[in-house]
């Protein structure tokens, strides 16, 4: 028993004595002391000069210069008119016309070929059949009180297609028979801002536009 523990101790000797030998650590494939010196670490530094310690100071002053997250509104649909109220919102805020999109999305209009107002309702029967007689359908114009008690002979999506139906029933008798505007086309604006910080965003969410919900946010880019 004590000649195996001499024996061990020896070997113990001789791994410490081999390790504090550079040439003898580099064969046996051991780490050697001095690869734990100041020296042999910075020998095996990569790209020393490139380290920077930064201290807390111009850290914070980093992290306070990133710029802040930015918000999106928008606004609409709007009528020309509504449509300036908005925009002076938006020029109260300090932003400029170039930080805003103006999206403009047109209303189609409606008109119709029409005869009358007659005086009376018998009145505008009896014209009625008499289109009949030329085979032209008619309706009585409802809800509209400008044209209450008078005939369509037609209504249109299209300026252009109602001017060729009046020439048509002019040219079957209804000689009389004029283009009227039932809805007037018109444009609308969906007012758009991208680049606004959170206290100009909440401002305008509390801003009221004339007509609409208000300043709500953005929906995708249109």
């Amino acid at each position: 028993m004590q000649r195996a523990l001499l024996i061990v101790l020896l070997l113990a000797n001789l791994a410490v004595w081999a390790w504090r030998q550079p040439s003898v650590a580099h064969a046996l494939g051991l780490p050697s002391p001095d690869s734990q010196r100041e020296p042999e670490r910075l020998s095996r530094q990569v790209n020393p000069q490139a380290v920077r310690v930064v201290p807390p100071a111009a850290s914070s002053a980093v992290a306070a210069a990133a710029p802040a997250e930015r918000v999106c509104r928008q606004t609409g649909p709007l009528a020309e008119d509504v449509l300036a109220q908005a925009t002076r919102q938006l020029t109260e805020l300090g932003l400029k016309s170039e930080q805003w999109q103006d999206h403009p999305q047109d209303s189609a209009g409606r008109w119709a070929v029409v005869m009358g107002p007659y005086k009376s309702r018998e009145a505008m029967l009896r014209k009625q059949e008499e289109l009949r007689n030329l085979k032209m359908a008619s309706d009585e114009i409802v809800n509209r009180p400008r044209l209450s008690q008078a005939l369509s002979l037609g209504q249109f999506n299209s300026l252009d297609e109602a001017q060729a139906r009046q020439a048509q029933v002019a040219r079957l008798g209804a000689r009389t028979a004029r283009v009227e505007t039932l809805v007037a086309p018109k444009r609308l604006h969906l007012l758009r801002v991208e680049t606004l910080t959170a206290a100009q965003a909440a401002q305008l969410s509390a801003a009221a536009v004339d007509g609409t919900p208000g300043w709500q946010p953005c929906d995708e880019a249109p």
